[in-house]
């Protein structure tokens, strides 16, 4: 087991992630896999005009905008699942997030915004968690193997 963490802290026993790995973490990593899965279907019901009064007339605009999301959406999804996998990928999922939550609102309506944002809170503070603070300090200081 990795040093630092302890399985009364709320580690676990390997399940599709790496030995040790606090819950905390791969809580995190699947609410964050879950937010970058929303974020393209609603880039592509978006995308292709698809909103809450019926069909839409899907602009350039609309479909470069919807692009992005996806893009961002595939992004997170992939830096969730490298998470998962033990890279310490949280500056970048929460960067990523701030920036898009904050264009998100400029652009879409607030009520998508909040449909997302209990997603996207929680993962955030697990991923901060002291639990998962220590497991990845517990990663870096570990000698590289030979």
């Amino acid at each position: 087991m990795i040093e630092g963490s302890d399985p009364a802290a709320g580690a676990r026993p390997a399940i599709g992630g790496l030995p040790g790995q606090p819950r905390t973490l791969a809580i995190a990593a699947k609410l964050w896999r879950v937010v970058g899965g929303l974020f393209v279907i609603v880039a592509v019901l978006g995308s292709f005009g698809q909103t809450v009064n019926g069909p839409a007339q899907a602009d350039g605009l609309t479909v470069v905008i919807g692009l992005l999301f996806a893009v961002s959406g595939v992004a997170i999804l992939i830096l969730g699942g490298r998470l998962k996998r033990g890279s310490d990928t949280r500056i970048a999922l929460t960067a990523l997030s701030v920036i898009i939550f904050v264009w998100w609102l400029a652009i879409i309506k607030l009520l998508l915004f909040v449909a997302v944002l209990p997603l996207v809170v929680p993962a955030i503070i697990l991923q901060y968690w002291r639990t998962s603070n220590r497991w990845f300090t517990a990663l870096r200081e570990r000698p590289p193997a030979r």
